[in-house]
Formats: C-alpha cells, structure tokens, sequence
C-alpha cells in the first residue's frame, strides 16, 4: 500500500468516524453518509467481512470525495 492509498482510507475512516459523531446528542445531525456505509457497521464486523465490507464502500458505493464535498 502506497502513503497516498494509506492517507486517502485514513481519511475516509475519520470521516466516517466524524459523521457519526455529528449524528449522535448533542449534535443530532442528519447523516450524509448512506446508512450501509456508516460507522457502526463497521463496529458490526471483523476479518474477511470487514474487509470485504469496507473494500466494497471504498471502491463501489461511497467516495469519500463526494461526501466531503457535499458536506461543504
């Protein structure tokens, strides 16, 4: 894995991580984050799944480009 590659999921990981902060007391704001995406399904999972899971929002579903920007 490449620094770029190990920032870029860094960030997308912290992200997440934010987002479902912001959605939780006291903030209570709606995530942008698709629910499938969010944080806590990847608390739900471990090894191949996790990987799996998480290769598949990175690649497939979620960028996290696009949810930054939206959030601007």
């Amino acid at each position: 894995m490449s620094y770029g590659d190990y920032m870029e999921q860094l960030t997308y990981l912290l992200f997440l991580k934010m987002a479902d902060e912001r959605s939780a007391p006291p903030y209570n704001q709606p995530s942008i984050v698709p629910a499938a995406y969010a944080w806590p399904t990847l608390l739900a999972k471990d090894g191949d799944e996790l990987f799996d899971h998480y290769r598949h929002a990175l690649e497939n579903e979620v960028s996290a480009k696009t949810y930054i920007c939206a959030a601007c």
